[in-house]
């Protein structure tokens, strides 16, 4: 996917026009879908052409069809969109998107996912998803000099639901990444000591790893709370509650966490290209205690 947004986004930002061909797409992870979708949202923006700079054919397969018909990528480029079949782990999805100065949380579609949650889930599953959803993106654009809120490319991204009693969140951004921002946010010396604690040092450090250390952090050097919060939190939960998954991309490393419990409760991947920005994924069982 990485390789195909970079040729796309070449493309398009050279002044052409962009058909993309769906006749033998068979399968599209969320993570996957929600990059695509903010990268083609920010491309349409910034071309020449605006949303006639990307066009593209029904998918053959039903069920791609019917994705990208309910995250609104029929809508994002003026599409007329056909009848398609209804499927569970579709329909489910909700999606929606703002500027990184607009609150997730005061979205319609995340005060309904809040309601729900607070009805059948645990509160430290509700805390954690509020604090979580309320820091996922802060200094997302810090020092980004390709997105602006003046030209509604300094956005995030999130589809989220609840499926068979689990809440699956999924916030992407096309910032300029973890491991770019974290060194500015902690300064050095925060730094040294985190990295001190997980094995490694300050020269070659791998986006992997600045993305492991975000999650390990509460707040910024200033005190002020930053993603590195949100994510910490998330974390608590799948410690706290015994399961559930959280996965990050951003540039080019990956990290998972698979909590405690496990054999194996996280994994680093470092690859060749980069994501473009960050995408957060977090899948976690929703019916608990509520008290």
């Amino acid at each position: 996917m990485n390789k195909f947004l970079i040729n796309l986004r070449d493309c398009v930002m050279k002044g052409h026009r962009v058909f993309i061909d769906f006749s033998t797409t068979k399968k599209i992870s969320a993570a996957a879908m929600l990059s695509f979708l903010a990268e083609v949202d920010v491309l349409t923006k910034k071309s020449k052409h605006g949303y006639n700079a990307i066009s593209f054919s029904h998918p053959k397969e039903k069920k791609i069809e019917s994705i990208l018909s309910q995250v609104g990528f029929y809508d994002l480029l003026r599409k007329s969109k056909r009848e398609t079949e209804s499927y569970d782990d579709v329909t489910f999805w909700k999606y929606t998107s703002g500027s990184c100065s607009e609150p997730l949380l005061a979205k319609a579609m995340m005060i309904e996912i809040k309601k729900e949650l607070e009805q059948k889930s645990s509160k430290k599953l509700y805390r954690g998803f509020t604090e979580a959803m309320s820091n996922s993106v802060e200094h997302a654009y810090l020092d980004d000099d390709s997105h602006s809120e003046e030209d509604e490319t300094a956005k995030w991204w999130t589809f989220a639901g609840i499926y068979e009693k689990h809440l699956t969140v999924v916030i992407c951004d096309k910032g300029v990444g973890i491991p770019a921002t974290l060194p500015k946010t902690q300064g050095v010396s925060v730094l040294k000591k985190v990295f001190e604690v997980l094995g490694v040092s300050l020269i070659n450090v791998k986006d992997s790893v600045y993305i492991k250390a975000s999650t390990t952090l509460r707040e910024t050097r200033t005190g002020e709370q930053n993603r590195g919060k949100g994510l910490n939190d998330i974390k608590s939960v799948i410690d706290s509650i015994g399961e559930g998954f959280m996965g990050i991309f951003s540039d080019k490393g990956r990290y998972i966490y698979k909590g405690k419990t496990g054999k194996i409760n996280e994994v680093l991947f470092d690859y060749k290209t980069s994501v473009n920005g960050t995408i957060i994924e977090w899948n976690i069982p929703c019916e608990g205690e509520t008290e």
